[in-house]
């Protein structure tokens, strides 16, 4: 039986109803999708350029200069090195300064050059840089306390886009500088030893004072290497007590600035980024990220054609209706950051993370997931300098001491007050660092004491070292502590190990 003519067009007009509801709401989205813009209201910018400037020292307002602009003219005088080192070559190699600490190896270092070739280049390359001014130059940066760097504001340009481009030349300054310690340790050249070192250090507290994670993790590494250049050269043989005392004062003048300024400043970067990601109305735009390999790397139906192209397209744009509004992300975000405050307090004192991994983030969060720190890696690398550090202040006290009595201690406690007490504790463990006089002809390093920290284990293996270094601050290391006194010929040449020294 046929429905009366009247409801068959009601039928009709409700369903062609429906039918242009959602044909008008699905061009909506298409049009948002195309249409789609950052919805970028709030200065982050004005917010960086504050942190930077509540962190700088007391002292540096009275000071002339800006530490940043030495470091970067530094970084300028040092790229016409290459070419006179080799002149007249048309491609001239980067010196590789790692060679200098093999000096009694010989064959090949790659395939085009020999050992012998590589340290002679690199010695000519610390001579010319000499010449140029580029130690002049860092020395005028160590003597700087304020280090304010100039960003070139363009528009569409979001904080992440800045913060990268200098951190390698800041690396190859330190490699350098690494180089003209080992350099002026063997020719028994105190003042330039201590000079390098120093110098070493104010490249890593100029990178730490610009603020982003990024910059401090780099500080951070460079950092580890300055100490533990000193903890091996220092004690290879007997040096004056000025020697120590310059470096103990070094560490002091070139202190990283707290580490709530990267706390800081890695907030109001997530809240750049994420604003950037994420329309006025606070819709995420996919376009932005830009990466599908990212976005869909665990889903191999999104590689393929046509959907690989479509990701590149705005309609990528229509999946944004499955994500978190950017509220949501902002308030995670927020989450994100009061973890990063508690980073700074001692390991042995530090509750453990209830955050998870920064690619277990639930998709829904897609924009964190793509601008969090990890929960697992950023207070390693921290936790790593620290006790770097504070190690190599014992060590550096301990050399002081002998310097001072013509002995060595016979305990930690009579390093006080050379450096206060509190500087004997382990930051990892809570305990003391772990100090013994040693019989030099029992030794297989012929060394006269050994210091130590227990390691991730919290266990005291007697000082017991394994190769890397760092393996001892790997959770999953067992049976080895992290040794500070340890001397050149303990890192094997590269070509029995495949690696380096530290």
């Amino acid at each position: 039986m046929k429905a009366p003519e009247p409801r068959r067009r009601w039928i009709r007009r409700t369903v062609l109803a429906v039918l242009v509801a959602v044909l008008c709401g699905l061009g909506s989205e298409v049009y948002r999708a195309f249409a789609a813009v950052p919805g970028t209201s709030v200065d982050y910018f004005a917010q960086w350029d504050r942190a930077i400037e509540d962190s700088q020292p007391v002292h540096a307002a009275d000071a002339t200069g800006n530490a940043w602009d030495s470091m970067q003219r530094a970084t300028r005088l040092y790229e016409d090195i290459r070419g006179q080192v080799e002149p007249g070559v048309l491609s001239p190699v980067t010196p590789d300064f790692s060679t200098l600490w093999y000096p009694l190896t010989d064959g090949e270092c790659d395939a085009n050059v020999t050992y012998p070739e590589a340290r002679a280049r690199a010695e000519r390359a610390l001579t010319v840089a000499e010449r140029l001014g580029v130690f002049a130059a860092l020395a005028e940066a160590a003597a700087q306390p304020r280090a304010v760097r100039t960003i070139t504001r363009a528009p569409g340009r979001r904080m992440s886009d800045t913060r990268l481009s200098y951190l390698p030349s800041a690396r190859t300054l330190a490699r350098l500088e690494a180089a003209r310690m080992f350099v002026a340790a063997r020719d028994g050249d105190d003042e330039s030893f201590t000079r390098a070192y120093e110098e070493m250090l104010a490249i890593a507290r100029i990178s730490a004072q610009q603020g982003t994670l990024s910059d401090r993790l780099v500080a951070d590494g460079i950092r580890v290497m300055a100490n533990e250049r000193a903890r091996v050269l220092l004690p290879a043989r007997p040096r004056p007590a000025a020697v120590a005392e310059a470096m103990l004062a070094a560490m002091d003048r070139q202190a990283p600035p707290p580490w709530e300024l990267t706390a800081r400043v890695e907030r109001i970067q997530m809240l750049d980024s994420i604003q950037w990601m994420h329309t006025a109305r606070g819709r995420l735009i996919l376009t932005q990220l830009r990466d599908g390999a990212f976005l869909f790397r665990d889903d191999s139906v999104f590689r393929s054609w046509p959907l690989s192209v479509l990701a590149q397209t705005p309609l990528l744009n229509l999946g944004s209706i499955g994500f978190a509004s950017r509220d949501a992300v902002a308030s995670a975000a927020e989450r994100y950051a009061a973890w990063l405050r508690t980073v700074s307090t001692p390991r042995f004192q530090r509750p453990p993370t209830a955050l998870p991994e920064s690619d277990r983030i639930p998709l829904r969060l897609l924009a964190l997931r793509y601008v969090a720190p990890s929960p697992a890696m950023t207070p390693w690398f921290y936790d790593s300098d620290v006790l770097s550090t504070a190690g190599t202040r014992v060590l550096l006290a301990v050399e002081l001491f002998r310097a001072r009595h013509g002995a060595y201690p016979e305990s930690v406690a009579e390093l006080v007050p050379m450096i206060p007490a509190e500087a004997l504790i382990d930051p990892w463990s809570g305990s003391p660092f772990i100090y013994k006089r040693l019989d030099a002809a029992d030794d297989p390093f012929h060394r006269a004491y050994v210091v130590y920290a227990v390691g991730a284990d919290g266990m005291d293996d007697g000082g017991v070292q394994t190769s890397p270094v760092t393996f001892s601050l790997n959770p999953r290391g067992r049976n080895t502590d992290y040794v500070f006194s340890l001397p050149a010929s303990y890192y094997d040449p590269p070509a029995a190990t495949g690696g380096g020294p530290p």
